[in-house]
């Protein structure tokens, strides 16, 4: 859940309220009203929250949508008027408030929806918060108010339970959407594996990184690849800086390498804002052919991965990404474990190695989400855990200081 206090966004969205108000504006499949008075700017439910849940299901399911809290709709000589109505959150309070409700919409809608915007406006010397929801590329998503799950969608101005074939075909949806993920991965390691890139690609040991926005499954979006130019946030793994840009077929590259090797490191961005970053030298260069010191190796990748993500997020990308590593041609490899290479791990016996897709929102804990990726790297090196967890496999709390 993003509030985004930037002072332009608030001028814009006041000119909103305002305009609905003077052209008596209705409510539609994209735009809902409530008129909810909050007690001392806390988030504690009216008797007709659940509603509220319900609305912001059926837009996340539907086509997304704006809902705005503050607006009161009466009744007068068969015609609709509306007015400001104060929610009772002011600008002090409005961050406990977001707080509170991102932890009831994690309790209440199911899966997670992420994303939602939020925002403090004053009209009228009156409080009002604007909650955008974006059409969701996980849906369906059903409100559970503690017995049963129902999924919502929108119709014209209400939300309505989903029936049978609306279910049916939003399933679909998203198993087409996990397939799709997962195809974009296994097409781009064909890519490297065949040389498409570079023909030195096929038979050199690669780690590959793959970051899918959930935002960039909808084929509509699309990112202003100039932003990613020399951008901060999309340095090479290593080294730690820019390469040589390039535009192609699939969006921005930023290459570093050598005359003989000239893919040592990359850095792809495609144009829907997906991320695939790849290292070469530190997989093969190191004493013998060897992989480099594992843990600092590990700890350079984690820390990238965190980056592109928050990069991806500053382009007003909905924060919440499908994150995997793949390890290609490392049949016969071992990797130093320590920096003095007195400990190796066993030669390893799989030439592709692709860990889990794991999903990560800016808004919860990046180590957990980390964990299952982590963990299947560990124990492809001969490693019980990740150095980055302790024994009980929680996080080392050092090594996560830069989230």
């Amino acid at each position: 859940m993003v509030n985004t206090p930037d002072n332009s966004i608030e001028k814009d969205l006041k000119d909103f309220i305002e305009s609905i108000i003077e052209e008596k504006t209705n409510e539609s499949d994209i735009l809902e009203f409530k008129s909810y008075q909050f007690t001392d700017g806390k988030f504690k439910s009216p008797k007709n929250l659940n509603n509220f849940y319900k609305v912001i299901c059926s837009f996340a399911n539907t086509y997304g949508g704006t809902i705005i809290l503050g607006i009161k709709e009466n009744e007068k000589e068969n015609s609709k008027t509306y007015e400001i109505c104060d929610v009772g959150v002011s600008k002090e309070q409005f961050d406990e408030w977001q707080l509170s409700f991102r932890n009831k919409i994690a309790h209440f809608i199911v899966p997670s929806l992420y994303g939602i915007k939020t925002n403090h406006v004053t009209v009228d010397n009156k409080n009002c918060i604007v909650v955008k929801v974006a059409r969701s590329a996980i849906k369906p998503h059903a409100f559970r108010d503690g017995s049963l799950d129902t999924f919502y969608i929108r119709n014209g101005n209400q939300s309505r339970p989903m029936l049978y074939n609306d279910l049916k075909t939003s399933f679909k949806a998203l198993e087409y959407t996990q397939r799709k993920i997962h195809e974009f991965r296994n097409e781009r390691i064909s890519c490297i594996l065949n040389g498409d890139l570079d023909p030195s690609l096929s038979t050199d040991t690669s780690l590959v990184i793959h970051i899918v926005p959930e935002w960039s499954l909808d084929e509509a979006n699309y990112i202003d690849l100039k932003k990613c130019h020399r951008n901060e946030d999309f340095k090479l793994i290593a080294p730690d800086r820019f390469g040589s840009f390039t535009y192609n077929s699939y969006g921005l590259i930023d290459v570093h390498g050598y005359d003989t090797k000239p893919y040592m490191s990359y850095v792809q961005l495609f144009t829907n804002g997906s991320v695939e970053a790849v290292e070469v030298r530190l997989m093969n260069d190191f004493r013998n052919g060897s992989i480099y010191n594992w843990p600092e190796l590990e700890g350079i990748v984690v820390k990238k991965i965190h980056a592109y993500c928050l990069g991806l997020s500053k382009l007003n990308i909905t924060p919440t990404f499908y994150i995997s590593i793949s390890l290609l041609n490392t049949k016969g490899k071992k990797a130093n474990l320590d920096e003095m290479c007195f400990t190796t791990s066993k030669e390893l016996k799989t030439n592709n190695i692709k860990t889990p897709f794991v999903k990560w929102s800016i808004e919860s804990p990046f180590p957990e989400a980390m964990l299952p990726i982590l963990t299947t790297l560990a124990q492809t090196f001969s490693l019980s855990r990740s150095y980055f967890y302790d024994e009980e496999l929680k996080p080392v709390p050092e090594k996560w200081k830069f989230t």
